[in-house]
């Protein structure tokens, strides 16, 4: 059966799974909860795994989704580039929604800038992009690289844990704020952890 798996770090064992209704389309957790996208329908969990409720429902099946501060936002439904819906991540409240000039995936966020990164899909050449949403959920601001199509094609991005830096997984580095290039990591890679605040 579908389900969610959960592993304690302290007890080191496994916890009771939480159930699902059906395929995840999308995940999503942060200091306040669980986020999951079972096609439509988005659910919210308290991390201890209580309290499953309803948060949302899309017009078409959702394929990203994160948090910033207590905005949740979503892309899923309208047009083939994807629209972007914001809602208040506690009560559901729907605060916004703006089209996206392309789909995207394997996002990360930088809290300290409220900004999101992630990879356009479906599109050649692929970009690092960037959304800035502000507190009441508007968009602010959204945009990719200057050098798209220069550096390897990706799926995911990484955010450096004291921010500043974001990396995908060409192995590219870009600066949080612009995406100037910064550096790069040798080597096209699967998984990026970090010891201590900035070493990957």
């Amino acid at each position: 059966p579908d389900r969610l798996e959960r592993y304690d770090l302290t007890k080191r064992e496994w916890m009771t799974p939480l159930a699902l209704q059906g395929a995840v389309t999308a995940l999503w957790a942060d200091a306040g909860g669980i986020y999951v996208a079972e096609g439509r329908a988005i659910s919210r969990w308290n991390l201890d795994g209580t309290a499953r409720t309803s948060l949302a429902n899309a017009q078409s099946d959702v394929t990203s989704m994160f948090t910033l501060g207590n905005v949740f936002a979503f892309q899923g439904g309208g047009s083939s580039s994807g629209n972007w819906t914001t809602v208040n991540k506690l009560t559901g409240t729907v605060l916004d929604s703006f089209e996206a000039s392309y789909s995207v995936a394997g996002l990360s966020v930088d809290t300290a800038l409220n900004r999101a990164f992630m990879r356009s899909t479906g599109v050649s050449p692929s970009d690092i992009r960037y959304l800035d949403i502000g507190t009441n959920g508007k968009l602010i601001r959204s945009g990719d690289s200057p050098y798209h199509g220069t550096y390897p094609n990706a799926s995911r991005t990484f955010v450096f844990p004291k921010g500043g830096r974001v990396a995908d997984d060409s192995g590219t580095v870009y600066l949080s704020d612009g995406l100037a290039f910064s550096n790069t990591l040798g080597a096209a890679f699967k998984e990026l952890t970090f010891r201590g605040d900035d070493v990957p």
